[in-house]
């Protein structure tokens, strides 16, 4: 039996949250990477600005934070719930609102399924990964 946050991660144990906020955060620093070069990297209407790499840079920096740090399990599935709450919500802002800070942010159809699909992603994620009884024990005050 795994004891410790640290001991789990050295036996290669990692949650979906985590998966997801490894793999969400490498694509976020490319892609916002990527966009400085072409406005629709991929050719099917997205409409990059220089904010919104910024962003996705910013956004995919964090992401990798949770996803590779040592924290606890629980604060990564927290982080995923919030990360997708906020993109599920833009996306569902964006089929409304279609441009953002004055133009600085312009978002598309594809824009907004993209960010509702990353926001059902990390809610379910965050949501599927347990908070395990060891992570709690390390931190329960002794009377």
């Amino acid at each position: 039996m795994v004891d410790t946050v640290r001991e789990r991660r050295n036996t290669g144990y990692a949650s979906a949250a985590r998966w997801f906020a490894r793999i969400i955060g490498i694509t976020l620093v490319l892609v916002g990477i990527w966009g400085f070069f072409t406005r629709d990297p991929l050719g099917i209407n997205f409409e990059l600005t220089t904010l919104h790499n910024w962003v996705h840079i910013l956004t995919g920096a964090i992401a990798l934070y949770f996803g590779f740090a040592p924290v606890a399990e629980v604060t990564v599935a927290n982080f995923a719930k919030v990360f997708g709450a906020i993109y599920l919500l833009l996306g569902v802002v964006g089929f409304f609102v279609h441009t953002l800070l004055n133009g600085a942010l312009v978002l598309t159809l594809a824009d907004d399924i993209l960010h509702v699909l990353i926001g059902i992603a990390g809610l379910a994620t965050g949501f599927m990964t347990a908070p395990r009884g060891d992570e709690y024990a390390a931190r329960r005050p002794t009377v």
